[in-house]
């Protein structure tokens, strides 16, 4: 089954079970997949459209909940929150800091990199490879520190 299937499926789920929030959640998770595929000329996401919309969803939701947090709008936040772990799990599994660490010395032997003038070479090669695996500012706080 393929994610879009997947969320298509849970969208049916959430109507069955009567579950309001969860269906909007998802059902704009929905529009912004096919928003992703029409970008690029097709009706129906695949998984990387679908994966893309989810680490862009993921991402928004995380610096909302952030904003309405300073804003001291907490029930805001909450429900930002609930959305980003809701989405979540359509994600693969989240590399552990160990992992991501050894794939990014890997991609600075690969690419040859030694200071920091190197870092978008490396970003270049780390970011699609480890795309939906890991967070673009994760990636990024590892691969300044080691290349120090």
């Amino acid at each position: 089954m393929s994610l879009y299937e997947k969320l298509k499926a849970d969208i049916v789920t959430a109507m069955k079970e009567k579950q309001p929030e969860i269906l909007t959640a998802l059902r704009t998770l929905d529009a912004s997949a096919k928003n992703v595929a029409i970008q690029v000329g097709k009706k129906i996401p695949n998984d990387e459209e679908v994966l893309t919309a989810v680490t862009k969803a993921v991402k928004q939701g995380i610096d909302s909940a952030d904003q309405f947090a300073k804003g001291l709008r907490e029930d805001l936040a909450k429900t930002e929150l609930f959305q980003v772990n809701l989405f979540k799990k359509y994600l693969p599994t989240q590399l552990t800091v160990e992992q991501l660490t050894t794939e990014i010395k890997q991609a600075i032997v690969d690419v040859g990199a030694k200071t920091q003038a190197d870092f978008g070479k490396v970003m270049k090669v780390i970011v699609p490879k480890l795309k939906g695996l890991a967070d673009g500012k994760e990636i990024q706080r590892i691969l300044k520190e080691l290349l120090g």
